[in-house]
């Protein structure tokens, strides 16, 4: 197998993750990057499979999905407000639930609304939705369901 050289920017956030196996590049540096690109063109097979296997098990593991259960999940309870996290911290509220819509779902949400009579210029995505018609717009575009792992951390007030 032929396994190829990957040069990744210093300053991509993704240099953190994958820069164990890539060659880390500084653009602005002339001297650094042909320097770089020599360093990938000689570097051995062996170097190569190596640095290789490590991002693919990196990407492999670390996937879109686990990064939106937890990461995101994370952020978006912790920011919710100490009523919340201590009904939540006693069990008497579950986990928070993150849908992920597809492209056009609120769209077709706003032309819901805008036919029954909203105007255009007042429209503002919703918070809560009550209407049938408009939970059964949400629950067809939805791509992707996650569930906060974790209680909230505990805080005083």
């Amino acid at each position: 197998m032929h396994y190829v050289h990957y040069m990744l920017l210093q300053f991509a956030g993704a240099a953190q993750s994958l820069g164990a196996g890539a060659i880390l590049v500084n653009p602005w540096n002339i001297t650094e990057m042909a320097a770089s690109i020599g360093q990938a063109l000689n570097m051995r097979a062996d170097e190569r499979e190596k640095r290789h296997r490590h991002n693919f098990h990196h990407v492999t593991t670390h996937t879109a999905r686990e990064w939106v259960e937890t990461f995101v999940s994370y952020i978006v309870e912790e920011s919710l407000d100490y009523t919340y996290r201590v009904l939540r911290r006693g069990n008497r509220m579950g986990p928070l639930e993150i849908r992920v819509v597809k492209h056009g779902t609120f769209d077709a949400l706003m032309d819901l609304f805008i036919a029954k009579g909203t105007s255009v210029s007042q429209y503002k995505t919703p918070r809560c939705i009550k209407s049938e018609e408009a939970l059964k717009i949400m629950d067809v575009g939805v791509a992707g369901r996650y569930f906060s792992p974790k209680s909230p951390c505990e805080e005083t007030k």
